[in-house]
């Protein structure tokens, strides 16, 4: 009797796992469908070095098959630690494509405000600054309205899918973490980056 119940729950197992296995690609892929979808991943991003403006997002938004562009814009910079100057990567807030996942906090309220890396950060940071380094240079420090932004939340952005937060030219060469800040928080009048939604994805 005890061996054949020890078949038979070896079977069940057997069956058991190799039922899940069956369920999990499936399961994985329309976890992942639902969550771009619900943030707006960009189908197209569409990068200038000389910037694009609101008339650029404009004309970009009214062409046939595009359901909605947005423009934003990103930087790197050095911002001081208590154990050293680490390399992150600043983006605009935006209110259609490439929504955040707010984990903890609220959104920013002033432009002085940002939402920071679930990854990096934790829910006791909100609260302290971000404080930009004295070591970026001219150009760097021209891009930013403050020295320094207070963290009001924690989130995820679906921009962000994996580990890696990209490479730079900027300290050891790979980025730690990213913030989002509203766009009036960056010193400029133009976008470095307009993302595009197509009118069949989602």
């Amino acid at each position: 009797m005890g061996r054949y119940i020890a078949i038979i729950a070896i079977i069940a197992l057997g069956v058991g796992f190799f039922a899940g296995l069956r369920v999990t690609k499936t399961a994985m892929v329309k976890t992942a469908d639902t969550y771009v979808n619900d943030h707006g991943l960009f189908d197209y991003r569409l990068v200038s070095t000389v910037g694009y403006d609101e008339d650029d997002v404009a004309a970009f938004a009214e062409l046939d098959g595009i359901r909605a562009a947005e423009g934003s814009f990103s930087a790197d910079f050095l911002a001081q630690t208590m154990s050293g100057d680490i390399v992150l990567r600043a983006h605009s807030i935006t209110g259609t494509v490439n929504t955040l996942s707010l984990v903890s906090g609220r959104q920013p309220a002033q432009a002085n405000e940002c939402i920071v890396d679930a990854r990096y950060y934790t829910e006791s940071d909100i609260g302290t600054k971000i404080v930009l380094s004295a070591e970026n240079e001219e150009d760097t420090l021209s891009l930013f309205r403050y020295a320094e932004y207070e963290i009001v939340g924690i989130a995820n952005s679906v921009y962000y899918l994996n580990y890696e937060r990209g490479s730079t030219s900027l300290g050891s060469g790979s980025v730690a973490a990213f913030i989002y800040i509203p766009y009036d928080g960056f010193d400029v009048d133009y976008y470095t980056d307009v993302s595009l939604l197509l009118a069949e994805s989602g």
